[in-house]
This record gives C-alpha cells, structure tokens and sequence, in this order.
C-alpha cells in the first residue's frame, strides 16, 4: 500500500506505519524530540543528508527483503520527510554528520547520481544548523568503524538515545546515559580528525568522478587502500 503525501508536522511518521518497520518509526520520533542529533556512517551518507535520487538507489540494494516497487517509493518518500522535518527547524536542533571518507567514493547508483549526491553534501556544508566532518582514510581506526551509529541528544542526558543500524533494523538504546556520554566522545574524536573540512575531501571526489567518466586515470587519495 503506498503511503499518503504528508507534510513535516507533529506525528507525520504515523501515516507509514503500514510499510515502516516499527523500530524505524521509534527512531523517527526520537529524532523529533532530540535537540542534538549526531550521525556517524562508515559505508554510505546518513539518511538526513541523502539526495532523492541515492536513497532510491541505496534502499532496495541494501535490503534483504523483497521490496516492491511502491514499498521503495513508500521509505525513499519517509526519507526526505525526515530530512525536510530535522533541515527545516535549523533553530531547533543541531545536526552533526560524521561520513568515513569510503563513503564519498563508493558508487551508489548512477555516476550523475553520484555527482548530485557529492554537491549535496557541499551544499549541506554551508546549512546553519549543519556540522559535516569527513574522516580520513588516513585516520586511525576507532569503534565507530564496527558500523553506523546516531546520538540523539536531549536537555536530559538521562533521555539521550542512542540508536544502532543493521539488518534486523534500528536499534534504540535509552537509560544508559554512560553508554551516550562514550559515543559523544567518540562524536568529538571523529569531528576532530577532519582538521582541514570536509569540502576539500568533498570536492577531491567529485574532481575524481569527473576524471573517471571522462576515462582519464584517476588518483587514489592520500591513504587510500591500493589492491596487489
């Protein structure tokens, strides 16, 4: 069944419960509540930063279920109301993104949904409740690598959640305000090993998109892992 239309407003995310997982929708409503949401990816962007176009690409190849049709357009459209409800109440909530850099140079999708997606993530560099950090492969490896995690923050750090992505769905952990203040402090680590900015990376990979459609060879950047 496809999902009405819906616009960003108190409990939007209702109207999907029919397609939504319910781990899923748990999240979406921490996320309403959190006045800090903190995003770390090592494989793919965050959600919240995802292009129309990438997310459509993104949900079906990384799915273990069969998705029809209408269910992809149902979780691609859930997607961007969560972006359009977190991006437009920039005076609300601060929104860090921490990205691996592998994620700006592993395909999802066309190259021109590649190039869309890389000057999206430059755009989103300039947003006034945006703080985007690109890790470098050249970094030293830290927990964050054993996959993606979110810390959604409150004025409450006893309410603070923190939420964990896999197969089986998203997992929210609340009432351990340690296990928060260890990933908030993994949050800043990672925030800290992008001491030149994420658009120098940014815009190296979109130069390296250019070179390689254009059948030129491209350079593999600082730190990363060359094959035998």
């Amino acid at each position: 069944m496809a999902a009405r239309e819906a616009t960003p407003q108190n409990g939007w995310w209702k109207a999907y419960h029919e397609v939504v997982p319910g781990g899923y929708l748990d999240l979406i409503a921490a996320e309403e509540d959190a006045a800090e949401i903190v995003h770390f990816h090592p494989t793919f962007v965050p959600g919240l930063l995802q292009t129309k176009q990438y997310a459509k690409a993104l949900i079906p190849s990384t799915s273990l279920k069969d998705l029809s049709e209408r269910d992809i357009e149902s979780l691609v459209e859930v997607r961007m109301m969560r972006q359009r409800s977190a991006l437009d109440e920039a005076g609300r909530r601060r929104l860090i993104f921490l990205l691996d850099e592998s994620c700006l140079y592993r395909p999802v999708g066309s190259a021109e949904t590649m190039r869309s997606q890389l000057n999206h993530l430059l755009e989103m560099c300039e947003h006034p409740a945006v703080v985007l950090s690109v890790i470098p492969f050249r970094s030293e490896l830290h927990p964050g690598l054993l996959g993606p995690f979110m810390l959604l923050r409150s004025a409450d750090s006893f309410a603070d959640v923190v939420c964990f992505e896999w197969q089986r769905g998203n997992t929210l952990v609340r009432g351990e305000p340690d296990l928060a203040r260890r990933y908030g402090l993994l949050a800043d680590r990672l925030v800290d090993a992008d001491p030149d900015g994420a658009k120098r990376l940014i815009q190296a990979a979109i130069i390296g998109l250019s070179t390689e459609a254009s059948g030129g060879a491209e350079a593999p950047p600082d730190g990363y892992p060359l094959g035998k």
